[in-house]
């Protein structure tokens, strides 16, 4: 059975409204996601693709997400 996370996607919404989560419904609407594995980042400013990290290896990739977050003005 699959599990939907409509509500804390809304919960999340609801919390950070600076900072909303979007469901993807159809993948030709998003011509900038080019990866639709998981776990997939894309870190967007002002409308534009500013970074993406993919994949989470053994040591993970916390350095990576935050040099995203850098540069799109959240850390």
């Amino acid at each position: 059975m699959r599990h939907s996370y409509f509500h804390d996607i809304q919960k999340w919404n609801r919390s950070f409204p600076n900072f909303q989560m979007t469901m993807v419904y159809q993948r030709q609407e998003w011509k900038d996601i080019d990866h639709w594995g998981t776990p997939t980042f894309y870190f967007f400013k002002n409308g534009k693709l500013s970074s993406k990290v993919t994949g989470w290896p053994e040591q993970g990739n916390i350095k990576e997400l935050k040099n995203s977050l850098k540069i799109i003005g959240l850390l």
